[in-house]
């Protein structure tokens, strides 16, 4: 994944959480959780794992739902296993050209809507999909990540 386009990716998230809000001013638990996700999302892309790893709760869950030829894995709970899933999946593509399409949060919950771009690493097969993550905050952390996969 080029440095551009996730530069681009992650600073698109706060835009796309006020886009077209009158009221974005008055939801600071919200821009909270976004930043928070941007800090994730700028971690991983870094491969920056103790930083990774401190946004997320102890006993996270990570759920995905994928078409089976995407070879994702799909299922972890607990900090590091989820980690652990997130590099393992992330190693399976390469040229990973992730846009925001829409993002909304309220509350503890950011959903992120998205359409990305790439190649299969092992096939060298292009891919060109849209996925939604849905995330819940607790305490600060990240404590849950369900992740719909469309192809």
């Amino acid at each position: 994944m080029s440095e551009d386009v996730i530069t681009r990716f992650i600073a698109g998230l706060p835009s796309a959480f006020d886009d077209g809000d009158e009221n974005v001013a008055g939801k600071r638990v919200e821009s909270e959780n976004v930043r928070r996700l941007q800090e994730l999302y700028r971690a991983l892309a870094h491969d920056e794992l103790a930083a990774a790893l401190s946004l997320m709760a102890p006993d996270v869950e990570m759920e995905i739902r994928a078409p089976s030829e995407l070879g994702l894995v799909c299922s972890a709970r607990g900090a590091a296993p989820t980690l652990a899933v997130m590099q393992e999946n992330f190693a399976k593509v390469e040229n990973q050209e992730p846009e925001v399409v829409s993002l909304v949060a309220q509350g503890n919950k950011v959903v992120v809507i998205a359409r990305e771009k790439g190649r299969h690493r092992t096939s060298g097969r292009p891919y060109d999909l849209h996925w939604v993550q849905h995330y819940r905050v607790r305490d600060g952390k990240i404590a849950r990540l369900l992740e719909l996969v469309a192809g």
